[in-house]
């Protein structure tokens, strides 16, 4: 057990290092280190024999504490990516393309690049769909989200007068709001476009802020990567539970 729990300490620290060298904006990555640490603290005590001092209760409360953790993991998990192949209903009214971090040079990052060559592939299947690109600007962000979104559409065939740019935002409740509000009907049929792992919020977050009409566009995610991203979406997923967004 001693060996087992150094070594998964050690994978999660490591892991957490390669999350942190992306620079995606967000300090998420500490969440592996604390995880490292806790694996790590958990092997030494086992090996001092503090573990096999423990009362029996204290010992049933850890293990109820394990498993409780693993089913829920597991569960949000399903839930999580229960969305992750969706393509969007076609001939949508808009492809909604939710905002991620930019590089400093001005650039998509990665995840943000994957949202948005999906939503190219959309428009260009769906030449009557509107445009809107999501997200404000970021403390480490040259230029907001919603202009870097528009510039690489635009240098990617799509035609500036179908994308809007929204550029307010800066969570995926206001993302999904305030382009709500720079829509036009009462009910416009809607197709949020994000990467896989974030799909079913996405979607849960613009039901419940009232649009009935809504499909989702999952973009790629890297699988080294999606460890990560699952995670802080579990998380992510139960907080606007708990706090009504979803």
């Amino acid at each position: 057990m001693f060996i087992a729990c150094m070594v998964i300490g050690v994978a999660c620290v490591a892991y957490g290092a390669s999350v942190g060298a992306l620079r995606s904006g967000t300090s998420f990555h500490l969440v592996w280190f604390a995880l490292g640490a806790c694996f790590i603290i958990l092997g030494l005590a086992w090996r001092s024999g503090l573990i096999a001092r423990l009362p029996k209760a204290a010992k049933f409360a850890l293990a109820a504490l394990a498993v409780a953790g693993v089913v829920f993991l597991g569960v949000t998990s399903t839930i999580v990516l229960s969305h992750a192949k969706d393509q969007g209903e076609p001939g949508a009214d808009y492809v909604v393309v939710l905002g991620a971090q930019v590089k400093r040079d001005g650039t998509p990052t990665d995840v943000l690049r994957y949202r948005l060559e999906a939503a190219r592939a959309y428009l260009l299947q769906n030449p009557k769909t509107v445009c809107i690109v999501s997200g404000g600007q970021g403390p480490n962000e040259p230029i907001t989200e919603a202009e870097c979104m528009m510039t690489w559409l635009v240098a990617h065939d799509i035609d500036r007068e179908r994308v809007i740019e929204e550029d307010r935002s800066e969570t995926t409740v206001e993302n999904i709001r305030f382009s709500r509000q720079l829509m036009e009907g009462e009910r416009p049929s809607i197709v949020v476009a994000t990467n896989d792992f974030h799909v079913f919020r996405a979607m849960r977050i613009a039901e419940k802020q009232g649009i009935e009409n809504v499909s989702g566009l999952a973009g790629y995610s890297t699988p080294f990567y999606k460890v990560n991203n699952v995670l802080r979406e579990d998380l992510g997923l139960t907080r606007d539970f708990l706090v009504g967004d979803l």
